[in-house]
């Protein structure tokens, strides 16, 4: 007869094979070699893409309650109210004249900036001031308008007209 070799079940010794070398200090040092890294990657990325560029600072931002859109021109609230188009890059004049009434007279008076794309339409070699909508006012640069109801009752056209109308 044979014998039968008796298989003994050996269970693994975690314990024995634990490496005790790893220590709270290498810990530690892995974590902060980690920041370290990212810190440098993080570093050299804001350099490449700075390039020592200094960048203007940005204007306050402000809101222009008097500067509408010629589309806009016969729809604002008030019941009596003059709108002046101009190009208001090239005619500082106007614009303080513009300022001075309102202020003098107590009056509400807006502006259309005519060199800006959106208000581009409403200028024409002639004036068209007897309209219904604004779509089809057609002025000449620099012109204002007095607008009663939202109905046009008055206009000027020429730089000094405006000027002489305004004082």
């Amino acid at each position: 007869m044979a014998q039968k070799k008796k298989k003994s079940k050996k269970y693994y010794d975690l314990d024995s094979h634990v490496d005790e070398g790893v220590s709270i200090f290498k810990i530690i040092g892995t974590i902060i070699g980690v920041v370290l890294a990212f810190a440098a990657i993080y570093g050299l990325t804001i350099l490449v893409t700075n390039k020592g560029e200094k960048r203007p600072e940005a204007a306050e931002a402000s809101i222009s309650y008097e500067k509408i859109l010629a589309g806009t021109s016969l729809s604002q609230s008030e019941d009596e109210y003059y709108v002046l188009f101009f190009n208001s890059e090239e005619d500082d004049e106007l614009y303080e004249a513009m300022t001075e009434y309102r202020s003098a007279k107590d009056n509400t008076v807006y502006y259309v900036n005519l060199k800006e794309g959106l208000n581009k339409y409403v200028i024409a070699d002639t004036t068209n001031v007897n309209v219904k909508s604004a779509s089809d006012l057609r002025v000449k640069n620099p012109t204002v308008i007095k607008v009663k109801k939202g109905k046009i009752v008055d206009s000027r056209v020429g730089k000094n007209k405006i000027l002489d109308y305004l004082k």
